[in-house]
């Protein structure tokens, strides 16, 4: 489990969930509304579209930003970019 981020174990938790739903609908017998079908669409489409998110746009580690204050950005206690003069 340490190698899956918690948005990943959220999101199958999710699908587990709906699927859970629809195997209970079909095993008794209960009416199929089209809201419950389009929640059911929307939840799956989520998932699709969060995986595919992932393959296209993997996580990358990024440089920290500079506070405003620091000596690289013109020092000082000013807020916002460096005045030249």
């Amino acid at each position: 489990m340490g190698l899956i981020s918690p948005v990943s174990q959220s999101v199958a938790n999710t699908l587990k969930r709906a699927l859970l739903i629809w195997l209970s609908i079909l095993h008794f017998g209960n009416e199929v509304t089209w809201l419950s079908a389009f929640g059911t669409a929307a939840c799956v489409g989520g998932v699709f579209a969060y995986n595919h998110a992932r393959r296209v746009y993997p996580y990358r580690e990024t440089e920290p930003l500079l506070p405003m204050s620091s000596p690289l950005n013109g020092g000082g206690d000013t807020v916002g970019p460096p005045k030249h003069v």
